[in-house]
């Protein structure tokens, strides 16, 4: 009976072991939550919806992934301070460089930002960071800061997966399935007769054939004059101006000066690919010892 009890037992651990992806993820501090909010933005159902999807990237990608808010705080270079002190010090992220990502909202200063730890820093750049904020920024303004995260996540599926390049590329390629400049098969006469169809052709020359004979029936009353002045009705020309006002016309042509390119790059400027207004501040090593990159900073 002890033998059967533990044989269930041991059933149950290794179905739990294989279902939690607290304990597949490894992560260097599984037991705390991924989702931190004390900005109380979300609803218990909301929070517990945004720790799945957030567990479902840690498990697909070995990173770790954290949403966290405060409801009362300062600046944006306190936040970004606050971020690294709380993500080195307990140890979130995954490995010995602690790799990982989160979003922090403070509502205090009502703005939002991403830090990236680790091998994560690879992935947050200054178009990235605009791209995923582009994604947020409309559901954070009307006050549905769930379905911005839950935008957020999916845009971090999508990142992690392609790549920084690739994900930036993709997402605002000017066109997903450009034409074929040279075309596969050279059009004929023949394909042209058949596109066409042989009896519209048939139908134009008939047509042609009875315009050219009722043309020659109405010339049959015209007679050949014997010199080029018979041709000439006389009073039927008159020149009352002798003046030619194009002559006095002087044309220039100017070059239109082009503006230049938008560039796709440089703080809160906008660019190329997304609305811009978020800052970034490349990989440096924080006060804990490890390598972090932001970006961020939009108001909502």
């Amino acid at each position: 009976m002890k033998r059967k009890l533990f044989n269930i037992l041991l059933v149950l651990l290794i179905v739990f072991a294989f279902a939690s992806p607290v304990f597949a993820s490894g992560l260097n501090n599984p037991g705390l939550p991924r989702v931190v909010d004390y900005g109380e933005m979300f609803s218990d159902s909301e929070e517990r919806l945004l720790e799945e999807e957030l567990y479902k990237l840690i498990n697909k990608y070995n990173y770790d992934f954290l949403i966290m808010t405060a409801k009362d705080h300062s600046t944006a270079a306190d936040d970004e301070e606050f971020i690294e002190s709380v993500w080195d010090y307990n140890n979130f992220g995954v490995g010995a460089d602690q790799s990982g990502w989160v979003i922090f909202v403070c509502m205090d200063c009502r703005q939002w930002m991403h830090d990236a730890c680790g091998k994560a820093v690879d992935y947050l750049t200054y178009d990235t960071v605009n791209i995923i904020d582009d994604f947020m920024e409309a559901d954070m303004q009307s006050g549905d800061y769930y379905g911005a995260m839950m935008a957020a996540i999916s845009e971090l599926d999508s990142l992690f997966s392609m790549g920084a390049e690739k994900y930036v590329e993709s997402t605002y390629s000017p066109m997903v399935n450009p034409p074929d400049p040279t075309p596969q098969h050279e059009t004929t006469v023949w394909d042209k007769l058949r596109n066409g169809g042989i009896s519209g052709v048939i139908a134009g020359i008939v047509a042609g054939l009875v315009s050219v004979n009722g043309a020659k029936r109405s010339m049959k009353t015209v007679t050949r004059a014997e010199t080029a002045g018979g041709y000439i009705e006389p009073g039927s020309f008159r020149m009352h101006k002798r003046e030619d006002i194009l002559l006095n016309v002087h044309t220039q042509r100017i070059i239109k000066e082009q503006a230049p390119p938008p560039s796709s790059h440089g703080g809160g400027g906008g660019g190329m690919h997304h609305s811009g207004g978020s800052s970034y501040s490349a990989p440096h090593v924080s006060s804990g010892g490890n390598t972090h990159a932001s970006g961020g900073g939009r108001h909502f």
